[in-house]
């Protein structure tokens, strides 16, 4: 892998190295990005993880070469991109603390996640919704087939705390 970004000059995200791929976490719904609440939910949005990266993809989409370098996984508690290109991670990296800087370029980002529809969309039951929509699990953090939906992680109830503890220690919400 070539050399990393100086990641150190973002402050709001974590880089984790991997042995073959490395990733860039940002966990929403903090005080970093507390002061774009109502930027989201003017868009009918939660601000979660998947919000952005529909924001981060939508201010990605014009630079397709840039897209095809690194891969998105983020969960409901947790923006999350990784790949073995680190330039591509520290770019997207800068795409997340532009929006926490300056919220018009955020605002601008979801007006193209809008009319290009990008908004991404969770897979699992009672997460990644629309503010407002309904609540489909009524189990608190386990839903369906007892599935753990919390801090940005699902697993197995029995494999809860191995799969989701590197999720827990960069989000810090990881519920018993």
């Amino acid at each position: 892998m070539e050399d990393r970004p100086d990641f150190a000059a973002f402050p709001n995200a974590a880089f984790v190295e991997g042995e073959t791929t490395d990733s860039v976490l940002f966990s929403p719904g903090g005080s970093a990005d507390g002061h774009l609440a109502e930027v989201f939910a003017a868009h009918g949005l939660e601000g979660n993880g998947y919000d952005w990266q529909s924001a981060v993809h939508a201010a990605l989409v014009e630079r397709e070469p840039l897209l095809e370098r690194f891969t998105f996984d983020s969960e409901a508690g947790m923006f999350c991109a990784y790949g073995d290109d680190r330039e591509a991670l520290g770019e997207v990296t800068a795409v997340v603390e532009l929006f926490l800087a300056e919220p018009a370029r955020l605002v601008e980002a979801l007006e193209v996640a809008s009319e290009r529809d990008l908004f991404e969309m969770s897979p699992h039951i009672g997460t990644g919704r629309r503010v407002g929509a309904p609540e489909e699990t009524g189990n608190g953090p386990w839903g369906a087939g007892g599935i753990f939906h919390v801090g940005g992680c699902c697993a197995p109830r029995a494999a809860a705390t191995k799969a989701c503890g590197w999720a827990s220690l960069v989000s810090g919400r990881l519920a018993e």
